[in-house]
């Protein structure tokens, strides 16, 4: 029997985490980053990776995925972790007989609370952009500007009085 390739185990992995139904894709790309790296490492594009993680059945674009893995690595190199078990328990994890039957856990089971309160940064920030541009809009700056060009001209004539 072959031995597995790196992305076979990559791909279990992958497959391991979304069974449990992890509360984002970037929790379950975290989880993953030192096995992405391990993978690359043996010579396997990120196209194949990201291929292999979507065939375990992770939903996720191409753009999330190396925005995902960025912030995995540079929380590894903070020193920070993204997750809360260590890459040496995701191999126990992920080779674990049980997983390959493991139904999906909801947040509630996991006890993780998801709330309207912790969507995603980028949600924040494209809400925060939407709510500008609607004040941009609602705002006539040319009249602002109008409005602030006679001001400054009143002030420049009253300083030329005596």
């Amino acid at each position: 029997m072959a031995q597995p390739t790196p992305l076979d185990f990559l791909k279990e992995s992958a497959t391991a985490l979304v069974a449990q139904g992890l509360r984002s894709d970037s929790v379950v790309i975290a989880r993953l980053a030192t096995l992405i790296e391990d993978t690359v490492q043996a010579g396997v594009s990120h196209h194949s990776v990201h291929r292999a993680i979507t065939g375990a059945g992770l939903a996720i674009s191409w753009t999330n995925y190396r925005i995902a893995l960025g912030r995995a690595r540079k929380a590894q190199r903070d020193g920070r972790s993204l997750s809360s078990r260590s890459p040496a328990s995701l191999s126990i994890v992920a080779t674990a007989p049980e997983c390959e039957a493991a139904t999906p856990v909801t947040p509630e089971q996991s006890g993780e609370k998801r709330t309207l309160g912790s969507t995603s940064s980028a949600t924040r920030v494209m809400d925060a952009l939407r709510q500008a541009r609607e004040v941009a809009n609602s705002k006539d700056y040319g009249q602002i500007a109008r409005d602030l060009y006679r001001q400054q001209q009143r002030d420049q004539r009253r300083k030329e009085r005596p």
